[in-house]
């Protein structure tokens, strides 16, 4: 018999990063406009979270949610939140729009998602490519939702430098913006060549989204990033006390935050984003005192990107659960 799992069991290798989601986003966004009173009740391609071969996958509606559910051949089936409310997915696919077809395509080689780029059953171009550089990290947080940390190669520089060209050549719109993550990117010793690359293509928001730790530790990394080009710092910061840090990280990390932000803005960065991850009755009371923190920071504080804990990853599935926004 098949095992039944609920909540996605692995995150992959930067290299091979796969996003299911958003390839299942990508190739399920055919609901007509004219359907979206119905209730939601259809098959799509996904993949199998394990082996990540290319299997059916059924939307459907219960309880106020989106959910989907799969089932592979060899690992067996796979339970889990699609969207967390129904009203909000209708509300989302009224507005997806198909007048115009990308005109410049990945080859395919091994078929979507397994080639690099995109390929036909993407309609719209990318606003923001996201490029891990590494699966290595400085942190073990017990939420993490990239399993980081795990035994990954990173992805070459030349490889790093085709993808990249990928998003830019992109038409009618090239790709603009570009966000290295991982893993932690700032481990990797190259990030001041990988930024520079970047600006030499032509994207014209250059982000990173970090821990802040090594930014914390040294304020002469902080220039030699800056000047290299970066536009953005997208900066985990859970709260204002150190006890949401203690439940999402494992230690009290506020003081390496603060350090950092002191840092980057003795660097000459003027664009930090603030992204708490949300944990109910762990720091979502602070919501209001981050945007206050936020505020008085305008200087180099330009926003705040507030997100739930996230559905895949170390955190086991009954805590996700437990800690989640959603009804």
């Amino acid at each position: 018999m098949p095992q039944i799992h609920e909540g996605s069991l692995i995150q992959r290798c930067p290299a091979t990063a796969l996003r299911e989601f958003a390839s299942d986003a990508a190739k399920s966004a055919d609901l007509p406009s004219s359907d979206v009173s119905n209730s939601i009740d259809k098959m799509v391609s996904s993949l199998c979270p394990v082996c990540l071969n290319v299997i059916k996958a059924h939307l459907f509606e219960k309880g106020g949610k989106v959910l989907i559910e799969k089932e592979c051949d060899v690992h067996g089936y796979f339970l889990d939140i699609y969207w967390s409310d129904v009203s909000l997915y209708k509300r989302f696919i009224k507005y997806f729009n198909d007048d115009r077809k990308l005109s410049k395509l990945a080859a395919d080689q091994k078929g979507c998602p397994l080639d690099c780029g995109i390929c036909d059953n993407h309609i719209t171009g990318t606003l923001l490519g996201n490029i891990d550089l590494t699966n290595r990290c400085n942190m073990t947080c017990p939420i993490c939702f990239a399993n980081a940390g795990t035994n990954c190669r990173d992805p070459e520089i030349s490889e790093i430098l085709a993808m990249m060209k990928n998003l830019r050549a992109e038409k009618p719109v090239p790709c603009q913006a570009i966000q290295f993550s991982g893993g932690e990117p700032t481990i990797r010793n190259d990030l001041p060549q990988i930024i520079e690359q970047a600006k030499k293509l032509g994207f014209s928001q250059i982000q990173i989204a970090t821990n802040g730790l090594r930014f914390a530790e040294s304020l002469p990394f902080c220039k030699l990033i800056q000047q290299s080009g970066l536009n953005t710092a997208y900066l985990q910061f859970d709260g204002v006390t150190p006890e949401p840090y203690i439940f999402n990280r494992g230690r009290n990390v506020l003081p390496m935050k603060l350090k950092a932000l002191d840092n980057l803005r003795k660097a000459g960065l003027e664009s930090v984003v603030l992204v708490p991850t949300l944990s109910k009755g762990i720091n979502d009371h602070q919501v209001g005192d981050i945007v206050r923190f936020a505020s008085k920071n305008l200087d180099i504080v330009r926003g705040v990107n507030f997100q739930p804990v996230s559905f895949t990853g170390r955190i086991d599935s009954e805590e996700r659960e437990k800690k989640n926004h959603h009804p």
